[in-house]
């Protein structure tokens, strides 16, 4: 864990070194349901606009939470920037704890509620079932997920987004083996089909979280202020959740919009519902220039003033 070298590097260099890992890990986090959407297609239209249908509910929910990221990146770019690692390493552990339990918490709430969710959207029962089966199994692994985000804000915000990058493409790597083993069950593998997309998806999340905890356990626990990280902090907490209040708020503002269009959509029907469904997740991958330098304004400003406090 180290300061960027503001001095040594022009601006433009430390932009471009951080933005273009950042780029391709958010398109590898987007292609994660669209990979399952795409071999579950295999299995006909209902299928697809139920994973579609299902990853879409999933990305509204999570992008709400997923705001802690934010305060991740904004405290842990701050402290780092100031050389006071043993804050950061802090502020990532607390962050990390806090990110468990929101995973937790939409977890059970999404078990209770997904079928009211896709009544609302008034799909047909078939495919109100399977995307059930689909959300309640993805969110089953909720606190793995959210830990993702967060553990993956903390190294940016260090100034590492290359690692996340790394650890995305082993996930979805992993994903797509999963996928092939669970949806369509060779030899002694089980035909799960929807259902099996949501495990394979779920335990690449599992994968994912294990090799964060190995990389953050020697990067943050590695050095001589390893006794004062593992410390609950009421004021870094309090710091965390203010930073990422307002991103939650725009993001669920953002996101009951997309739910009002989308219920739009379902009423033209599943194979409407279906050709929406993978073409908005090619087109997403559109916006993911812009996110990949956000990520390195977050982390250059972070780090500029801490070391404007130190």
């Amino acid at each position: 864990m180290e300061r960027l070298d503001f001095e040594g590097k022009p601006l433009t260099s430390l932009i471009i070194q951080l933005a273009w890992p950042a780029l391709l890990e958010n398109m590898l986090h987007t292609m994660v349901f669209f990979v399952d959407m795409l071999m579950v297609a295999r299995l006909g239209t209902v299928a697809i606009a139920s994973v579609g249908l299902g990853g879409a509910m999933i990305f509204v929910v999570t992008s709400i939470f997923q705001a802690l990221s934010a305060g991740a990146t904004a405290t842990v770019a701050r402290f780092v920037g100031a050389r006071n690692y043993e804050k950061a390493g802090r502020s990532a552990i607390n962050a990390i704890a806090l990110s468990i339990a929101a995973g937790l918490f939409v977890a059970l709430f999404m078990y209770f509620f997904t079928p009211i969710f896709f009544g609302f959207f008034g799909v047909s029962p078939l495919v109100k079932k399977l995307g059930t089966v689909y959300v309640r199994t993805v969110l089953f692994f909720a606190p793995f997920r959210f830990f993702l985000f967060v553990a993956g804000a903390s190294m940016r915000g260090a100034g590492d987004t290359r690692t996340p990058m790394k650890i995305t493409f082993v996930m979805n790597s992993f994903n797509i083996l999963m996928n092939y083993l669970l949806i369509f069950g060779p030899g002694p593998f089980p035909r799960l089909e929807v259902f099996g997309a949501g495990i394979a998806t779920g335990s690449s999340f599992v994968l994912g979280m294990l090799v964060y905890t190995v990389l953050l356990w020697k990067m943050i626990l590695g050095g001589p202020w390893k006794e004062g990280v593992l410390r609950f902090d009421r004021e870094l907490l309090s710091q965390i959740v203010k930073i990422s209040t307002p991103t939650a708020l725009e993001q669920l503002i953002l996101r009951l919009g997309f739910v009002v269009f989308l219920r739009i959509v379902t009423s033209l029907g599943t194979i409407a519902l279906a050709a929406h469904e993978i073409a908005v997740r090619i087109e997403s991958m559109s916006f993911m220039l812009g996110i990949g330098f956000g990520t390195a304004a977050a982390t250059l400003v972070g780090q500029g003033l801490g070391a404007e406090l130190q």
